[in-house]
């Protein structure tokens, strides 16, 4: 356990000595946010919160509908991010599936989903 917490320590220092070389450390007022399949390890945002001195807390994706088991993890919270963020800039909006309808009119959402209208 000392050599995992070792090298998320030393993991963690280089990250934040990137963020402060490229003036983002200014920006971090409300904090950092743990994301990928590395924020589930159990008492890292703590070990985060303490060596660089702000708030942190881990990420998970908001509202994944579906597959919420699967993919509402830290480890897709980036992901799941940045591809909603990609549908609000495409102007385009989710579309709930609803409950009982075939693979066939599931496909034809997720299909509609992706084609520019």
């Amino acid at each position: 356990m000392r050599i995992l917490q070792a090298r998320a320590e030393e993991v963690l220092e280089m990250v934040y000595s990137e963020v402060k070389r490229a003036q983002f450390d200014v920006m971090l007022a409300a904090g950092l946010v743990l994301t990928g399949g590395v924020a589930s390890l159990p008492g890292l945002d703590e070990l985060a919160e303490q060596l660089l001195g702000i708030p942190v807390r881990v990420g998970f994706p908001k509202g994944v509908h579906g597959m919420a088991d699967v993919v509402g993890t830290p480890a897709f919270a980036t992901g799941v991010g940045l591809l909603r963020w990609g549908l609000t800039l495409e102007g385009l909006r989710y579309r709930p599936i609803r409950q009982g309808s075939s693979i066939w009119g599931r496909i034809t959402n997720w299909l509609k989903l992706l084609i520019p209208q």
